[in-house]
């Protein structure tokens, strides 16, 4: 059962791979440079004050591989953290945008604002913190 197990892992792993590179991005205004996987779980598990998660598209391939890099849970196990944390009164998800030019048009209004896009998305209003490979 185990190796059955680990058989999936490896091969949702490397289908991932195939995926375009996704990157955590934010506006060129914001205080941050880069990030490690450490700093950007703790963002978007509201353990780090002063900056916020923005999710792009619940159903997304991006989310998916965010989720399995940042967090190395899959996204409906984030997601019972997330109801977790609301349903005590200690956070709330972050806020779900499902058009492009929208997220990135709030990122490059809000400095203290951090998302996750694909890197065909990304452009020069935005600054890349980090690259999810």
């Amino acid at each position: 059962m185990i190796k059955k197990i680990l058989i999936i892992l490896v091969l949702a792993f490397y289908s991932l791979s195939l995926y375009s590179d996704v990157v955590v991005v934010a506006s060129k205004k914001c205080k941050l440079d880069s990030a490690d996987v450490k700093l950007i779980k703790n963002i978007y598990l509201g353990k780090k004050r002063g900056f916020s998660g923005i999710e792009y598209h619940k159903d997304s391939k991006e989310r998916i591989k965010f989720s399995m890099v940042i967090f190395r849970k899959t996204p409906s196990k984030v997601n019972r953290y997330y109801l977790k944390r609301s349903l005590t009164g200690k956070g709330q998800p972050p806020k779900v945008i499902k058009d492009i030019k929208k997220l990135k048009l709030l990122l490059v209004k809000t400095p203290t604002l951090i998302a996750y896009i694909d890197e065909k998305d990304l452009d020069d209003d935005l600054k890349v913190l980090l690259k999810l490979k």
